[in-house]
């Protein structure tokens, strides 16, 4: 759980058959460690999958990336792509704020994000 606190430590990607189980046990250990954790479920049905509700979960996301939270996506492949900027740690630094890009389609959006986002 180090990797929670540490700001120069690389996103985390799990891949596993029991997500439910692994997801439980990271929100309550992220808990303990007084984090803010957010987790955002997409789904594999159509409606989940539509430009509408991309554009609630990229909502839900950016609002995540200014508070700092630990954000896990589960069933969010779908969006993946989009956040590359974020999960390979592209930050661009103006003063004391980052900033960050998020494409969405052919739009590209720069949001604000707090460096503590895991």
């Amino acid at each position: 759980m180090e990797n929670i606190n540490d700001r120069s430590a690389r996103h985390l990607l799990i891949e596993t058959p029991y997500a439910m189980q692994v997801i439980t046990l990271l929100r309550d250990a992220i808990v303990q460690l007084n984090r803010d954790v957010r987790v955002i479920r997409g789904g594999y049905f159509p409606d989940d999958r539509n430009s509408w509700m991309a554009q609630q979960f990229f909502k839900t996301i950016k609002e995540a990336f200014i508070q700092g939270s630990v954000l896990i996506l589960y069933q969010m492949d779908n969006i993946l792509d989009s956040l590359l900027e974020v999960l390979n740690r592209r930050y661009l630094k103006v003063g004391v704020v980052y900033y960050t890009k998020i494409a969405f389609g052919i739009h590209t959006e720069t949001c604000r994000i707090n460096p503590n986002l895991r």
